[in-house]
């Protein structure tokens, strides 16, 4: 047995067969969870990513968010925790609190008595914005360091930290319906998430295929779920270190990454440069109160790098890549960058020539990226309020990458 684990143990790290398991997973995951593949895929990709990788959800109640993460928990081969989001939840009820030990004909001792945060590898934040204030930033240490922290005297410095596993991510609801007893996040909380997405309502086909198999949304299936899972917690690791290592970021895609996050921020030579030569973006430009923080510039990188190794051929999204180029960024450009703006509240209530939409259905614009200039522009003029989306099209349709493709190319 001593020597099956030596083997194991330094057995060569294989990307092509990590990314096949990974690919893997992605099917496996669509079978259980109908209609929110997106989701998941940023999920198993932030598994990889590490460091602040977290996505927070904005849906409707009943939208199989709970299924998520106890599907992706069993497929990564880890521990899944939920904290229901209620006005009254205190921060000692989500990270733990210290409890007297009265033994029998032993010394009475205060010991931590931990929830199970601390332990998991995947956590939901149930309806996080119905949480207080003080609920909603005892999750910062966990989110932001991976480090849990009682706040205790009686306790030792040492028995007041824990630290959660390597792998890790948090998944965290937003519910719309009904506003009474809520906080909205504050820019810092959000910035916590790497991604926000609104997946809206699952397909009519999905939807469907829920109906004729009602068993797939049974408590009973995550058994089936758990035999066929294809990855373990050390080769996502694996992963993780050949994929920094390996996954070659250029300074021709470091100087557009730069330009397209800090034209987000007014008073930056980039925003200024863009302002003056693109005069009929300014009104999108002028609505901008704060943009992306150099947090989500850092952790956008790391995404993009594992972006180009699971997906990286435009065409079937399977074939890999080595370098890092633009497509990547405008992939995920909308998930991480949106929430990260923050808008003049005169933004919202803008229209144009005092008319308000007449028809909500007659001007629709692509939302993966593939926007144009002329689309950006003919938004401006026919809809009202400005929102973060506006801005990041706009830039992204105003600042081109080097078309050299040597430019990206590992040196």
């Amino acid at each position: 047995m001593s020597e099956t684990m030596s083997e194991t143990k330094t057995e060569k790290f294989d990307p092509d067969v990590a990314r096949r398991r990974f690919h893997e997973t992605f099917r496996i995951y669509d079978h259980y969870v109908r209609g929110m593949p997106e989701i998941g895929r940023l999920m198993l990709a932030g598994t990889i990513q590490g460091g602040i990788c977290h996505v927070l959800v904005e849906g409707d109640p009943g939208s199989a968010k709970t299924r998520i993460v106890e599907v992706i928990a069993i497929l990564i081969g880890g521990r899944c925790h939920i904290i229901q989001g209620t006005p009254d939840l205190q921060p000692k009820e989500i990270v733990g609190a210290p409890w007297l030990d009265k033994g029998e004909g032993k010394e009475t001792k205060w010991r931590a008595g931990w929830s199970g945060l601390p332990d998991a590898t995947v956590v939901m934040g149930d309806e996080i914005n119905r949480m207080s204030t003080l609920a909603q930033a005892a999750l910062f240490g966990p989110m932001s360091e991976g480090r849990c922290t009682m706040q205790s005297p009686q306790l030792t410095p040492e028995e007041t930290v824990k630290y959660m596993p390597a792998v890790r991510i948090f998944l965290c609801t937003q519910n719309d319906v009904g506003s009474e007893g809520t906080n909205i996040l504050p820019p810092a909380q959000l910035d916590r998430f790497l991604h926000r997405i609104k997946p809206g309502r699952i397909s009519r086909e999905a939807e469907k295929e829920l109906l004729l198999n009602p068993r797939l949304v049974d408590h009973g299936i995550l058994e089936e779920v758990k035999a066929k899972r294809v990855l373990t917690i050390d080769e996502i690791l694996a992963t993780r270190k050949w994929v920094q290592e390996n996954i070659h970021v250029s300074e021709a895609f470091i100087d557009f990454q730069l330009s397209v996050i800090r034209a987000t921020v007014p008073g930056t030579p980039e925003f200024r440069d863009l302002w003056q030569n693109h005069l009929k973006i300014r009104p999108i430009l002028d609505q901008i109160k704060s943009g992306v923080s150099v947090r989500g510039d850092l952790n956008l990188q790391r995404a993009c790098q594992v972006e180009a190794f699971l997906h990286g051929t435009k065409e079937d999204r399977q074939t890999p890549r080595k370098i890092v180029l633009p497509v990547d960024l405008k992939r995920l450009a909308h998930s991480v960058m949106d929430h990260r703006i923050v808008m003049q509240e005169r933004a919202t209530h803008r229209r144009t020539n005092g008319t308000s939409i007449q028809n909500p259905f007659s001007n629709q614009y692509p939302a993966d990226g593939s926007i144009t200039r002329a689309q950006v522009i003919h938004r401006l003029e026919n809809t009202g309020p400005i929102l973060p989306e506006h801005v990041v099209d706009a830039i992204l349709t105003h600042i081109d990458p080097t078309d050299d493709p040597a430019a990206y190319a590992r040196a």
